[in-house]
């Protein structure tokens, strides 16, 4: 169904499930599409799994079952928000009369003052922000109390690192709460072959989907590093043409050579998958041994989330895709069509306010997909991969000098087809920014049902649109 399927992050845990229960199919004589349809079960369930809480031997699923479903703070809630539009509508009873001044005149005064700006933003309600409905409040609070208690299967609880570096008293007014995700990697061994290894071997290459696995090298960002499930045909100087290895190069030098190499002859494991999902909050990173190319000596280099630098990795996807078969065989690579699954939207209405709608919005500026412009510049090379093709005789080019066209702008090249984004949405005021890691039942089972919608209308479009170009 696929041929590749690539992830960093959340996406490199899915992708990961969702290829080794390919590969290793449970049933053994189902089918193709019966072997796609039990790996997408595993991954639901994978999620089901992190939304029970632990069940109810666990404070979170007390917490998220009784406590926020309760009717005391359901109407505590609704009472709150009555008030923050009572004390709106008497505030401007109050600049709305004869006896005050212009609103604006004040709020510049407040704002300008060495005394009293300190209060302005508490005493203007338009500056507080809307309030959270009932439905989002009862998501932070379970957020927040996880902090404590951590997310069963998921994270355990919060680390607080203290500031020592200024010997801050006050270190509490910047608080650096660290995390183990390990009850993750716990969780993905149940639905995963344990240990998790996922490669392909000459024999049996033709066998997809491959995984490739985004990571980033923390004291080298020039370039992700992608852990892929084939063997890198790319000579080497140790190793006989023809051999197989697993490796990744990266961190590309003046003379666009690799500096660096890791080697994982086992193929994907855990530990990779552990790599491209260790966030900064992660308390403590993984470590691969790497040959520093350059130098020639081996170190051990820290690694971590690669969101950061590439969270949909469509460049990764199709570099690793024209390498592959540039040293396999070139004349074999085939074109790809292109589906991204991106969980940060590109596209919210409405100026954020509040500290969370402003920290909410500056991680989808982070995170959001920036893929389109690289599609953008696909589709005109593909043109000019047309033109050159129709200007080519049936016979080939003859002439030495312009075989060049054959030689450098044709060669190991392939076209995208059909790209097709599925893109999570949000309406404004119904969204967090820890959202990340927010894992209670009520949002990995709304998030299941409006990615089933996101995804039908992104088919429906893609459909609708290749009939039109036919």
């Amino acid at each position: 169904m696929f041929d590749i399927i690539a992830g960093s992050s959340m996406g490199a845990v899915n992708a990961a499930i969702l290829v080794d229960n390919v590969i290793h199919p449970r049933d053994e004589n189902a089918d193709n599409a019966k072997i796609w349809k039990d790996a997408v079960d595993a991954l639901e369930n994978f999620y089901l799994q992190i939304s029970k809480r632990g069940g109810n031997t666990n404070p979170m699923w007390w917490f998220d079952n009784v406590f926020l479903k309760n009717s005391t703070f359901e109407n505590f809630w609704l009472y709150w928000e009555y008030l923050k539009t009572f004390y709106s509508t008497q505030a401007e009873l109050f600049f709305d009369s004869p006896f005050t001044f212009d609103k604006k005149t004040v709020k510049e005064f407040i704002a300008n003052s060495p005394f009293f700006d300190k209060f302005y933003f508490g005493l203007f309600p338009d500056t507080w922000g809307v309030p959270a409905s009932k439905e989002l409040a009862q998501k932070y609070y379970s957020y927040l109390f996880s902090s404590f208690w951590g997310s069963p299967g998921v994270l355990g609880s919060a680390m607080i690192q203290p500031d020592m570096k200024f010997l801050d008293p006050f270190y509490f007014t910047h608080v650096f709460a660290r995390f183990n995700n390990t009850p993750l990697v716990e969780t993905m061994q149940k639905f995963c072959n344990t240990p998790l290894k996922i490669k392909t071997e000459e024999s049996n290459e033709k066998i997809h989907p491959r995984l490739l696995i985004i990571s980033v090298d923390v004291e080298d960002i020039t370039t992700p590093v992608v852990f892929d499930s084939f063997a890198n045909n790319k000579p080497r100087n140790d190793k006989k043409n023809g051999d197989f290895s697993w490796y990744s190069d990266y961190g590309p030098d003046s003379n666009d050579d690799p500096k660096f190499r890791i080697d994982y002859e086992n193929g994907i494991e855990m530990k990779h998958i552990e790599a491209s999902m260790a966030t900064p909050l992660r308390y403590e990173y993984p470590k691969f041994p790497v040959t520093n190319l350059e130098e020639n000596i081996v170190e051990e280099r820290t690694f971590w989330d690669e969101a950061f630098l590439a969270n949909t990795p469509l460049r990764q996807v199709m570099h690793a895709h024209r390498e592959y078969w540039k040293y396999k065989d070139e004349d074999s690579i085939h074109d790809l069509d292109i589906f991204i699954v991106n969980l940060y939207p590109s596209v919210k209405h409405g100026v954020p306010t509040s500290p969370d709608a402003i920290h909410d919005r500056q991680v989808d500026i982070t995170f959001h997909d920036r893929t389109k412009f690289q599609d953008h510049v696909d589709k005109i090379r593909n043109n000019y991969i047309d033109a050159l093709q129709k200007l080519i005789p049936a016979d080939g080019i003859q002439d030495s000098e312009t075989s060049i066209i054959e030689k450098t702008l044709l060669k190991d090249r392939f076209k995208l087809g059909r790209v097709v984004y599925v893109e999570r949405k949000e309406t404004s005021g119904n969204t967090l920014f820890v959202k990340a890691f927010d894992f209670s039942p009520n949002t990995i089972h709304k998030l299941k049902e409006e990615g089933e919608v996101t995804a039908e209308e992104a088919f429906v479009k893609c459909t609708n649109e290749y009939q039109e170009s036919i």
